[in-house]
């Protein structure tokens, strides 16, 4: 009976740590920040990526925090994760004379991109999108990643 218990939870422990959630194809709807450290792992995973870019620039603060409220509403919606690597952050190189690329990123600042296998699949640049038409543009980008990619 002991053994059968004991067999029992760890089943159940295994079946709960599976089923947990590290990537951000699905999610709780939340913005992690990384590192370049960590947006490195991150594209060498297989595992499914929504991956926002933002500026090192100091004028382009406000224009990321408002894409990134954008994406915060729909993700929420939608539940799944997306990571933002923060170029204003990066400790290891120049952020303005560096190209994302040296951290095996493929999109642009200001632009939320999809990553599967990891490999870049599709972005959408949202840097000459009109702010009224932001939030519409990041919905439809990840229904049709989802629908795509992970459905």
């Amino acid at each position: 009976m002991k053994k059968t218990i004991l067999g029992f939870a760890l089943i159940l422990a295994l079946m709960v740590g599976c089923s947990s959630n590290e990537t951000s194809g699905k999610g709780k709807g939340e913005i992690i920040e990384v590192n370049e450290i960590e947006v490195k792992e991150l594209m060498a995973k297989s595992e499914p990526t929504f991956l926002y870019v933002s500026s090192p620039f100091e004028s382009d603060k406000e224009k990321d925090s408002t894409i990134k409220l954008d994406i915060s509403n729909t993700i929420k919606k939608e539940k799944i994760d997306v990571y933002d690597f923060n170029l204003a952050k990066v400790t290891t190189v120049d952020p303005f004379t560096t190209s994302v690329s040296e951290f095996n990123v493929k999109n642009n600042t200001h632009s939320l991109a999809f990553y599967q296998d990891s490999e870049f699949k599709e972005e959408i640049d949202l840097t000459d999108v009109e702010n009224a038409d932001v939030p519409k543009t990041i919905d439809e980008f990840i229904k049709t990643m989802k629908s795509r990619y992970l459905e």
